[in-house]
């Protein structure tokens, strides 16, 4: 059975996440979605991620012109990867609550970006 609203205990833990570097990552793929006030964007890749996605919502760095991107086009990434481990409490819940298998979280940052096409 679904609990109807998320712990605010496991919301904590995962806003809160220890986030170490698991390396750099190359791939090509192309946006999805701008989002100017997050500075991120969401991408979707031709090559499986090591996490075994294909779509990643990548930060963008410090002082990058979101202008000079656009959706739908054809782009190589260099993305550098941070992974978090997540409490044994907090996986069984996701498994119990929620059926989602998960012991780590990720996050993704963009090194750098070409336009392929």
């Amino acid at each position: 059975m679904m609990s109807s609203s998320f712990p605010t205990w496991a919301a904590k833990e995962i806003a809160e996440a220890n986030w170490s570097p698991e390396g750099t990552w190359k791939g090509s793929g192309y946006i999805l979605d701008i989002n100017e006030l997050k500075k991120q964007i969401d991408v979707q890749f031709y090559e499986e991620l090591p996490d075994g996605r294909y779509i990643a919502t990548l930060d963008l760095p410090i002082g990058f012109k979101i202008a000079d991107l656009e959706k739908a086009v054809v782009y190589s990434f260099e993305i550098k990867i941070f992974a978090a481990q997540l409490s044994t409490k907090l996986s069984e819940l996701l498994s119990k609550e929620y059926s989602v298998s998960i012991s780590k979280i990720y996050r993704f940052e963009m090194v750098s970006v070409e336009r392929l096409d």
